[in-house]
């Protein structure tokens, strides 16, 4: 983590040199140290008052892929003690956490399309079903309707956020035959 501190007349004291990289990274070239504390704070400036009365006590700032955020530690006693500013980067954080999103965006769409698929297979056959006039071939067509419809509910319950290992084995086959039953079309 960056480390910054600010002293009671309100400049910049000192700076690690994890805080000088993160700040070169957001365009600040040349070294803090005598600055003026609202230069630490960026397109913040205008926030310097409320972090000082204790009012803002964290800001994040995002540029070009990096997210970091500054704790203020001290901005109520900063004139007696001075003012100590914490750096964690969150850029990783933040680059995982759009990773899951997009991860699941594309978990949820796999899943719209295999139900989807699994039902059309199904509409498919229960038209099969209707058009056919041997009983023999209705009844295998019947059987297949069945055994997809099984897949698609057993797909619909491991999908499902609320399902875990101890999904009771009794209620999902009372699903399969509830929802096998409602789709003979003889």
């Amino acid at each position: 983590d960056g480390i910054i501190i600010i002293d009671q007349g309100l400049r910049i004291a000192y700076i690690n040199p994890e805080a000088q990289k993160i700040y070169n990274k957001l365009g600040h070239i040349g070294d803090l140290a005598g600055l003026p504390f609202s230069a630490a704070l960026f397109t913040h400036k205008e926030a310097a008052d409320r972090i000082l009365k204790g009012e803002i006590t964290s800001i994040e700032i995002e540029q070009n892929d990096n997210s970091y955020l500054i704790k203020f530690e001290g901005a109520v006693n900063h004139a007696t003690n001075g003012l100590f500013m914490i750096i964690e980067d969150l850029s990783d954080i933040k680059n995982k956490e759009r990773e899951i999103v997009y991860k699941d965006a594309a978990v949820r769409e796999m899943h719209h399309r295999i139900k989807n698929n699994l039902q059309i297979i199904i509409s498919i056959l229960n038209l099969q079903i209707i058009r056919s006039q041997c009983e023999e071939t209705k009844k295998a067509l019947l059987d297949n309707v069945m055994r997809i419809n099984s897949i698609s509910i057993i797909h619909e319950a491991l999908m499902t956020s609320d399902f875990n290992q101890d999904h009771s084995l009794k209620e999902l086959l009372s699903n399969i035959i509830v929802g096998t039953q409602g789709d003979i079309n003889l």
